[in-house]
């Protein structure tokens, strides 16, 4: 097994949090079967807080990219009830949740199993643009 990485970025989120994108590429030399996605790291505010990490297939990036747009865009005319939030969830624990702030203004976080970065609308460019580069890095690798 050969084992290849590169890192894409990072930023410090609105709750203190960290959230890391980076590549991964998996290489059977037995077989040569290839393996590549993004791998997502969200780190907790601070040396105690967990980190966790979630793997997303190189086909998947485009559908996340599409997920956190949805989830940003939902307004309460999507229920007949009042709209407490709206969940997209990609490959194991990874989500990305857009919760009711003030007015129509939307909260979006990114977790991973328990480890949750608050996005500001500043973190949601970023986090959209290292997904877009780290999408841009796969396909150039087929």
């Amino acid at each position: 097994m050969i084992l290849g990485g590169a890192e894409i970025g990072g930023f410090a989120a609105q709750n203190h949090a960290t959230l890391n994108v980076d590549l991964h590429e998996i290489v059977d030399a037995s077989v040569l079967s290839h393996r590549a996605g993004i791998v997502i790291t969200v780190i907790g505010r601070d040396a105690s807080d967990r980190a966790s990490t979630g793997f997303l297939a190189a086909e998947t990036a485009g559908a996340v990219i599409k997920g956190m747009d949805y989830v940003a865009t939902v307004n309460k005319d999507a229920t007949r009830l009042e709209l407490a939030s709206v969940t997209f969830t990609l490959q194991g624990q990874l989500t990305i949740t857009a919760h009711p702030s003030d007015g129509e203004r939307r909260e979006i976080s990114i977790g991973i199993g328990t480890v949750q970065a608050v996005l500001s609308s500043e973190n949601i460019a970023q986090f959209r643009a290292l997904l877009e580069k780290a999408q841009a890095r796969l396909q150039a690798l087929k």
